[in-house]
């Protein structure tokens, strides 16, 4: 009898054992779960893509389009996009093929928008775009003001996007050429950004070094993905010298990794960032 009950405690002892370790490792794998659950992390880019045509001079849209892919990004920013333009793109609707050919959503906003071509129905446009693996839910357009009349028309596009239930605000944008306009063109940035709440990341050329006067309402608000790190430049392609292109976010995001991908599939070079969303 006595050795019965010995062997009954041994193996009520080892069955709560095996409970205890089951139930650990539930704990444990529910926890993981929840950070996943809780800590979202996105592959950004912005790319200046000079209507697909490249260093060479040579227009190839599908090599834009493989920069893209083999970069793995999750939500592209591109600056210099055509859509019915001219031949110098052969009339294409750039961000819808980019979207086609890479299964990437995509919302387009025409910076410049003038009549059709002689023998075409559509109006010829050129702008900026984003492409996203996540559902666009919302895009927006804004206008940036100029100072000389004779200058380029530069926009702001603004989309919303889905990434795993969270709403990411996502901005692509063109700066201008001239100091004086990009001074009041991101005043206008800051307006327009200054109450958006939730995770922001903003993208594009702006034409402008860090250092510069006009560049700090951006610096006060967001982040930048290279800041500290040397010899982050974007341009010219051959002898990179000058940072001109950004992702920005705001401290709903942690910086994971940036890099800059090297190829002459445009005049500038592309972009990248590796963001986690913060948890709530």
């Amino acid at each position: 009898m006595e050795d019965y009950m010995k062997i009954g405690a041994k193996k009520l002892f080892a069955l709560l054992v095996v409970l205890s370790l089951s139930l650990g490792i539930s704990n444990v794998a529910n926890v993981q779960a929840n950070e996943e659950e809780q800590s979202q992390s996105i592959r950004v880019m912005s790319y200046n893509i000079r209507h697909g045509e490249g260093n060479d001079n040579k227009l190839d849209i599908n090599r834009t389009a493989n920069v893209i892919r083999e970069s793995n990004a999750e939500i592209v920013a591109l600056q210099e996009v055509d859509k019915n333009w001219s031949e110098r793109s052969d009339f294409m609707d750039q961000a819808k093929h980019l979207g086609e050919i890479l299964g990437m959503h995509y919302a387009f906003a025409p910076n410049v928008d003038e009549s059709p071509a002689k023998g075409k129905s559509e109006r010829r446009q050129y702008g900026t775009a984003v492409l996203s693996k996540y559902p666009i839910v919302e895009s927006n357009q804004y206008t940036l003001p100029k100072i000389e009349e004779s200058s380029e028309k530069r926009g702001l596009l603004e989309t919303v996007i889905d990434v795993d239930g969270v709403n990411v605000t996502v901005y692509s944008t063109h700066m201008s050429i001239i100091a004086g306009e990009r001074v009041v063109q991101i005043k206008e940035l800051a307006k327009i950004t200054e109450e958006k709440a939730g995770p922001v990341i903003f993208m594009g050329d702006f034409n402008a070094k860090p250092n510069t006067f006009e560049m700090r309402p951006m610096f006060k608000r967001f982040s930048e993905a290279f800041q500290g790190k040397r010899n982050a430049y974007t341009a010219p392609v051959t002898k990179p010298a000058y940072q001109i292109d950004y992702i920005l976010f705001n401290n709903n995001f942690e910086l994971m990794r940036s890099d800059i991908i090297q190829t002459e599939a445009s005049d500038h070079l592309p972009i990248f960032a590796q963001l986690q969303i913060k948890a709530k």
